[in-house]
């Protein structure tokens, strides 16, 4: 709830005095992003994954949109290397928001292979695609 309403503060609070889970750690990095405060969404994600708590396709999500917006090219091939050893970048859903991120962060090349095995190509996956090769 505080998070939705932008009182990372309290949200903050809230957050360190309870156990977690994924949704209460995407939870915190999709509302760090939101206020704009993307090195503290970026956080989070390597303690979560040194917790071994499981990352969703909404974590995976969230994070490579930040990591794209803010062109943290590293924290981004960490959140890729996490998709290769735990989930299928074949996935629409993590593979569209992985060609998106490669090409915000310059690496259309890289971007173009992660395309090409991706078993189900949409509109969202050319359209990332296409743009990233603009820029």
């Amino acid at each position: 709830m505080y998070t939705k309403c932008g009182d990372i503060s309290d949200s903050s609070k809230v957050f360190n005095g309870m156990r977690r889970n994924t949704v209460i750690w995407t939870s915190i990095i999709v509302g760090y992003a939101r206020k704009g405060l993307g090195e503290e969404a970026i956080r989070p994600f390597p303690i979560m994954q040194r917790r071994r708590v499981l990352s969703n396709n909404l974590t995976i999500v969230s994070m490579l949109g930040l990591c794209g917006s803010i062109g943290a090219l590293l924290a981004g091939r960490e959140v890729h290397a996490h998709i290769f050893k735990n989930c299928s970048q074949s996935n629409e859903y993590v593979g569209n928001p992985l060609v998106w991120f490669y090409c915000k962060c310059g690496g259309s090349h890289t971007a173009s292979k992660v395309l090409q095995k991706m078993p189900i190509r949409d509109v969202v996956s050319w359209t990332a695609i296409i743009s990233g090769h603009a820029v």
